[in-house]
């Protein structure tokens, strides 16, 4: 733990104490009526600056009437709204807009078909209507990542033609004069289908693990016209922050494995290639999004303590002190959440209910070995570890030393019941209505097993899954033994 402080503190040591005042933007209203909603609360997400993620809620009246008045949005983006049972994805949002939205929200389908979207910024959000009114009535029979690469070629060409017509349309006419933002728009839409294009060939590249030869070869059949992708002006195109700059950076690095094999055993090579080929504001996306997720998914101070070192030579090429900030305090937040996690600590409590209302504590189980399942309805590999968790269970199903529960986190209420009338596991099942487990297991990436001893403490935060039932049986006999 010495070692993790100083390298905490040597991360600290590069940040600057500078402080800018910020002007308060407009703000941003979103109202309208979603009739037929099966759901009262709403979530909104809104990125600053930074990339840094923030969500406000949207309540419902109980005739679907919602009115949102926020100074989150900062500066002009894409957003979806979402709850369990409600999707409307990718709409544009700036400060000053006043958008109107209405739709029949029954569930995904009806609301898809009959969301409109007025009020002063509903010109670039025409696009979007357009788009999916196209799409709706010409959904390809196949996906564009199942296609061959001359069927994947043609398609990708295809879309971007179809997708700049669409923008052509709705920005070749009569402009609204009090829309700042449209142009920012409209360039941004252009960048996403030249951007969108170029990630289908690249991801399928790097999905068949084609050849550097192979690879190229597709890569290069992209009719963008781009002059290179190192560029700070593309950070306006949702698609190049979201998947260009890491999908491009993965297509490099599996490249240049396959051209030096001995790379492979390089600690964090691919953090090495974001800073050799990115500069400016994207290099800060890339290595921030690659430091980030190394720590996020860090298992042992040992290992934090070693991406401590191995991060020193890239903190001086940030050229925003928030991202150093951000990262040392990512490494403090972790180092507590190993410490409070690690083996032997008390596992974190809780109490849910299960499909029939009745409530159930871990502390029910006290004087048991218990095996936690978290999952949700909408995920596959968790549902396609339902079987193997059935085997099991039914293995020590009438051993009194052992408990099963699967726990749905992140999940709707009625989804979850339809999944279990589906499945029909005969295991204890619970759902986490609030998120309290999702957070205090850190159940952000799904499937994930737990064990617990019977002192209600923690012998494996990422227990073997079921799947492999060899050594999670191993490992659960040894503490029915004990």
């Amino acid at each position: 733990m010495r070692k993790l402080v100083i390298i905490l503190v040597l991360v600290n040591s590069l940040l600057a104490t500078a402080q800018t005042n910020k002007v308060t933007p407009e703000p941003l209203i979103i109202r309208g009526k979603l009739s037929n909603s099966p759901e009262r609360k709403l979530k909104i997400g809104f990125y600053d600056e930074h990339g840094v993620h923030s969500i406000d809620t949207i309540f419902l009246d109980p005739d679907g009437t919602f009115f949102l008045k926020t100074y989150r949005c900062t500066h002009p983006q894409r957003t979806n709204i979402q709850q369990n049972q409600t999707q409307i994805n990718d709409i544009f949002i700036a400060p000053g807009y006043d958008l109107v939205i209405t739709g029949d929200a029954t569930n995904f389908e009806t609301l898809f078909a009959t969301v409109k979207i007025t009020g002063k910024g509903a010109t670039s959000n025409r696009y979007r209507e357009l788009k999916n009114d196209w799409y709706r009535n010409h959904k390809p029979d196949t996906s564009w990542y199942e296609r061959s690469k001359r069927s994947l070629v043609r398609y990708a060409k295809r879309e971007k033609r179809i997708n700049d017509s669409i923008a052509q349309v709705v920005f070749s006419g009569p402009i609204p004069k009090d829309d700042a933002y449209v142009d920012f728009f409209k360039r941004s839409i252009e960048l996403d289908n030249a951007f969108t294009q170029l990630y289908c060939l690249m991801a399928h590249a790097n999905i068949y693990q084609l050849s550097v030869a192979e690879s190229e070869d597709l890569v290069g059949k992209s009719d963008s016209k781009l002059p290179k992708i190192d560029n700070d002006a593309y950070l306006i195109s949702t698609q190049y922050k979201t998947w260009i700059i890491g999908e491009y950076l993965n297509y490099l690095v599996r490249l240049d494995y396959l051209k030096e094999p001995a790379r492979k055993g390089e600690d964090l090579y691919p953090l090495k290639k974001s800073a050799q080929v990115y500069s400016g504001k994207v290099r800060d996306n890339s290595l921030y999004r690659k430091m980030s997720n190394e720590v996020g998914s860090c298992q042992s101070l040992e290992r934090l303590h070693t991406l401590g070192n191995l991060f020193q030579p890239y903190l001086p090429y940030f050229t925003d002190d928030f991202y150093r900030k951000s990262i040392a305090e990512q490494f403090t937040k972790r180092a507590d959440y190993l410490l409070q996690t690690s083996i032997g600590k008390p596992a974190p409590a809780f109490t849910l209910k299960n499909e029939q209302g009745q409530a159930y504590s871990l502390a029910n189980f006290e004087g048991k070995v218990v095996y936690i399942d978290l999952w949700a309805s909408w995920c596959k590999p968790c549902r396609e570890e339902t079987p193997f968790l059935e085997a099991v269970y039914n293995q020590y199903k009438d051993d009194s030393r052992i408990a099963f529960i699967s726990i749905a986190v992140a999940d709707g209420r009625q989804a979850w019941l339809n999944a279990l009338k589906k499945d029909k596991p005969t295991w204890l099942q619970l759902i986490d209505s609030e998120g309290k487990v999702q957070a205090a297991y850190n159940a952000n990436l799904i499937p994930r097993f737990v064990i617990i001893n019977k002192r209600g403490e923690i012998v494996n935060f990422n227990a073997p899954q079921p799947s492999h039932k060899d050594e999670l049986v191993k490992l659960l006999e040894k503490e029915m033994a004990l």
